[in-house]
C-alpha cells in the first residue's frame, strides 16, 4: 500500500475504536 492508503486504512481503523470506546479519542485525533 501506498502512505496515502495506510493513513487512510488506519484512520478508518481509529474511527471503528473510538466509536466503540471513546477513550481512544486521542488515536482518533492523531489519525486524521
Amino acid at each position: 500500500m501506498t502512505s496515502v492508503e495506510t493513513r487512510l486504512f488506519l484512520s478508518a481503523i481509529s474511527s471503528r475504536i473510538n466509536t466503540a470506546s471513546p477513550d481512544h479519542g486521542t488515536i482518533q485525533t492523531t489519525a486524521s
